[in-house]
């Protein structure tokens, strides 16, 4: 991520599985899997009407399964720079959702677009030469039996990079149709978190407090 690129220098991935970690490493993965298993919850019981459902249930899933791989398979640099890459670019992507969804809208499209930014740099190229290094990488000889482990984990790291890069398409749909000036509706209610339900209500209760000011 802007350094000389010998990821597996700073990595350590040589020293398989048994690399030197400060104990609040695997505790703070700890603590980030309880906001997945969270993240998982409100999919399932709260935005199942949502037009990206099942393509969040199964970033969910997967999520969960690589941070489980991650902290049991002492694969732990690898698994806490994913979180670091993912993070990084979930900021500005919250702000402009939260700004979505109020009366500053119309500033929502600049931290979306900052976010595009960061998304390109971190997920959709360090995010690919991550998961390169990763498998690449192998368990010492007497650990050897392990290792369809790290390619279980490549597999599903590709997986989310997949989705990754049809996320980016559908960035570029928003932005094209925020340049013509007719924004998609689901593309934009996907960006804000909105179902077409919750979006019918908010119109009809603007509609009717027009009326009573009136």
């Amino acid at each position: 991520m802007g350094g000389p690129g010998n990821l597996n220098k700073y990595l350590n991935t040589s020293n398989l599985p048994f690399t030197p970690l400060h104990p609040d490493v695997p505790a703070w993965g700890f603590l980030m899997l309880g906001y997945r298993f969270e993240g998982l919850f409100t999919t399932i019981t709260i935005a199942r009407n949502q037009t990206d459902f099942l393509e969040m249930l199964l970033h969910d899933i997967v999520t969960i399964i690589l941070y489980l791989g991650f902290l049991f398979g002492y694969l732990t640099q690898i698994g806490i720079l994913t979180i670091v890459i993912h993070d990084v670019t979930d900021i500005t992507i919250h702000l402009a959702k939260a700004l979505n969804t109020s009366i500053y809208e119309q500033y929502s499209i600049y931290p979306f677009l900052f976010s595009q930014v960061l998304w390109l740099y971190f997920r959709l190229f360090c995010f690919p030469m991550m998961i390169y290094e990763l498998a690449t990488s192998s368990y010492p000889a007497e650990h050897a039996r392990f290792q369809p482990f790290i390619y279980l984990s490549s597999l599903l790291l590709s997986i989310l990079f997949c989705m990754h890069i049809l996320w980016f398409y559908m960035f570029q749909r928003i932005n094209l149709g925020h340049y013509r000036n007719n924004m998609v509706l689901d593309d934009v209610m996907h960006i804000g978190g909105i179902t077409p339900e919750y979006k019918k209500q908010a119109d009809s209760a603007s509609v009717t407090n027009k009326q009573k000011t009136i």
